[in-house]
């Protein structure tokens, strides 16, 4: 019986755990969005501070990790275009299977998010 509150405060102290690297700070660079319409292309730069890792949500359920990359949406609307910044590994926090900003750690990240309006076809 006495080793249980020990265990348990060791698991407690190391989930609270933060890392020791500098707070990532959000930066999103975009190509002209406005008037985009369906199929044309927008280019997207993270100029993120202490980002180690990067993951671009287009809200249209597309997901990149690339630093800069490119994005068309099929339909119109308008879209929620979210840039998540971490110092440490992008890990499924919540167990649904898939890494998304759900999954940002609150201790590490930073996040930013932009709208874009998508028109239909010229």
């Amino acid at each position: 019986m006495k080793f249980i509150p020990i265990i348990i405060l060791f698991c407690i102290v190391s989930s609270c755990e933060k890392s020791d690297s500098p707070k990532p700070e959000a930066c999103i660079s975009i190509s002209d969005a406005s008037n985009l319409h369906i199929n044309q292309t927008i280019n997207v730069l993270s100029c993120s501070e202490n980002a180690k890792y990067i993951m671009w949500d287009f809200g249209d359920e597309t997901i990149s990790y690339e630093q800069k990359t490119s994005h068309s949406y099929k339909e119109p609307g308008t879209y929620l275009l979210s840039l998540v910044v971490q110092n440490v590994d992008f890990t499924d926090l919540n167990g649904d299977g898939r890494i998304d900003k759900d999954d940002i750690s609150r201790y590490n990240s930073s996040i930013i998010s932009i709208e874009i309006v998508v028109l239909p076809g010229i």
